[in-house]
C-alpha cells in the first residue's frame, strides 16, 4: 500500500491524534515486474495532481524494503525518511 498526502493536521483543537491532508491511496499486489506498474501509477497521479516542475519536495516514508527501491527509479528527487516506528 502506498499513500500520498500533503501533510497532517490535528483531528481536534486539543487532541493528540492527527489526520492526513488530501490522502490518495494505491493498493494491490505488485509482484516482481509489476512493482514498476505501481510506481508508474503513483508517478502519474503526482504528475496529474501537482506541478512537479515547481521544485516541490517529495518525501518517502518507508521501511527500506526492496519493493521501495522501485520508487527511486521512477520518482526522482525523493527524500527518504524513516518514521518513528521503523527508526526504533
Amino acid at each position: 500500500m502506498v499513500y500520498v498526502y500533503e501533510g497532517i493536521e490535528p483531528e481536534a483543537p486539543e487532541g493528540k491524534r492527527h489526520r492526513l491532508i488530501h490522502p490518495h491511496y494505491f493498493c494491490g499486489v505488485y509482484d516482481g515486474k509489476d512493482n514498476d506498474k505501481l510506481w508508474r501509477e503513483v508517478y502519474d497521479y503526482l504528475d496529474e495532481t501537482y506541478d512537479l516542475t515547481k521544485g516541490k519536495k517529495v518525501f518517502l516514508n518507508a521501511d527500506g524494503g526492496s519493493w521501495i527501491q522501485g520508487a527511486k527509479r521512477r520518482l526522482h528527487g525523493l527524500t527518504r525518511v524513516l518514521d518513528e516506528f521503523h527508526l526504533n
